[in-house]
C-alpha cells in the first residue's frame, strides 16, 4: 500500500517575516494580525496543507527543524512578531495540527532559534505527541524507514550560493562510503539553507528543503544579501515498496515580499 510522507522545514514561527496564522492571540490578550507578506505565505501554507490532507492524510510528517524563530537576541528582539518562546511553540503546534498525520518526526534545528538551554523543537514534538494517536520521534539526525526506502534527515547541510549541489553530493557520497554502518538510504533531506535544490543519481536523491521565512533584517545586512533569495514550500513523498516519487511544492517570493523599491517622486509630503 502506498505511503505518503510530508516534509517541511524552517517554519520560524514568531518572526515578523515568517509563517503566521491570520490572527494570533498574544499572552497579554492582545491580537496580532498577520501582515501582507505573512498573508501571502499563509495562502501557500493552505495549499500545502490541502495537498497533504486531500490525499487522505499523511502516514508521517517530517520537520527538519527551526520550527520557531526564537527571540532574536543579536537584534534585541527586533523583527519579531512575538518573542515568548512558549507562545511561539503553542502557535506552531496549532499550525501543524491543521495537518492530518499519523506520525511526526523532527530533527533539531539551529540553537540560535530553538534555544541554547532547552529545545523548542523538542517541546513541540512532545506537545504534539501528547495525542496518543500520534507516534513519532526526535533526534539530531536519523533515517526513517518507509517500506524499502530509507529517508536520511538532518537540519543543516553545507551551503553554497555558487555550487549548491556540492554539499548535497558530499553527503550522499559520505553515506555510500559508510553504508555498512548507517544502513540503507535513498533520499537525503536537509533544511537550514532556505533555498530549494535537488540532485539525483537515478538511485538516490538529495534535497535542500525550502523554508517559510523570507529575507529578514539580518539577511538584508549581509554582504551576500543579493545572492540569498529564499524559496517557500515543502514536499510530498509517495512510497510503495522500493519505489518513490517526490513532489515539490515550491514558490519564489514576488518582488514586493523580497525587497523594498523606492521611486523618486512618490515620497509623501
Amino acid at each position: 500500500m502506498k505511503k505518503r510522507i510530508g516534509v517541511l522545514s524552517d517554519l520560524h514561527i514568531g518572526g515578523q517575516e515568517s509563517l503566521c496564522p491570520p490572527k494570533v492571540i498574544l499572552p497579554d490578550g492582545g491580537i496580532r494580525l498577520h501582515n501582507e507578506t505573512q498573508a501571502w505565505l499563509w495562502e501557500r501554507w493552505e495549499f500545502v496543507r490541502s495537498v497533504f490532507n486531500d490525499c487522505g492524510g499523511l502516514d508521517a510528517l517530517i520537520s527538519l527543524g527551526d520550527i520557531v524563530d526564537g527571540s532574536n537576541p543579536k537584534r534585541s528582539g527586533r523583527g519579531m512578531s512575538f518573542t515568548e518562546r512558549e507562545h511561539q511553540e503553542q502557535v506552531a503546534c496549532d499550525v501543524l495540527e491543521g495537518i492530518n498525520f499519523k506520525e511526526f518526526y523532527n530533527f533539531e534545528g539551529s540553537r540560535y532559534h530553538i534555544g541554547f538551554d532547552t529545545s523548542s523543537d523538542k517541546r513541540v514534538v512532545h506537545n504534539i505527541g501528547a495525542d496518543p494517536q500520534i507516534r513519532g520521534g526526535y533526534d539530531y539526525d536519523g533515517i526513517i524507514d518507509v517500506d524499502q526506502v530509507g529517508i536520511y534527515c538532518r537540519h543543516s547541510c553545507g551551503v553554497s550560493g555558487q555550487y549548491p549541489g556540492t554539499p548535497l553530493w558530499r553527503e550522499m557520497r559520505g553515506h555510500q562510503l559508510n553504508k555498512d554502518q548507517f544502513g540503507e538510504a535513498s533520499i537525503f533531506l536537509f533544511g537550514h539553507a532556505h533555498y530549494y535544490f535537488r540532485i539525483g543519481t537515478g538511485f538516490a536523491d538529495a534535497i535542500n528543503l525550502p523554508c517559510w521565512k523570507p529575507r529578514d533584517g539580518f539577511v538584508k545586512t549581509l554582504t551576500t544579501s543579493l545572492a540569498f533569495t529564499p524559496k517557500i514550500g515543502g514536499l510530498l513523498i509517495e512510497i510503495e515498496d522500493d519505489w518513490y516519487d517526490i513532489r515539490p511544492m515550491v514558490w519564489k517570493l514576488p518582488v514586493e515580499h523580497t525587497i523594498k523599491h523606492f521611486r523618486v517622486g512618490d515620497v509623501d509630503e
